[in-house]
């Protein structure tokens, strides 16, 4: 959230404002919820472990998925540089030989 309110210029005392009233409605919701739900406690949490695991593995492979391709793409451009730089050096010896005939 602050990444894109600093992005907008937003002034510092609105940012604080809709965030603490943000983070007041989602405490009194997540309050709310555990309140109503107090007495299926146990039986929620069978079902919502199943899918917590789910979704920890899903953010692990994207994670994994994001070292793998920016290392990939990082080697690319270094190699793209490398090929580029010794192409200028080769322009340039070459130019540097027939400057001398």
């Amino acid at each position: 959230i602050s990444v894109p309110a600093g992005m907008a210029r937003m002034p510092l005392h609105w940012f604080f404002f809709y965030t603490t009233l943000g983070s007041a409605i989602w405490t009194a919701f997540l309050a709310g919820a555990g309140y109503a739900l107090k007495e299926a406690y146990e039986d929620i949490g069978k079902w919502l472990d199943p899918v917590s695991y789910v979704v920890v593995a899903a953010i692990i492979g994207v994670y994994i998925y994001r070292v793998v391709t920016i290392t990939r793409n990082q080697r690319r451009a270094a190699e793209l540089k490398a090929t580029r730089t010794a192409e200028a050096d080769l322009a340039g010896e070459v130019k540097t030989e027939s400057d001398a005939d």
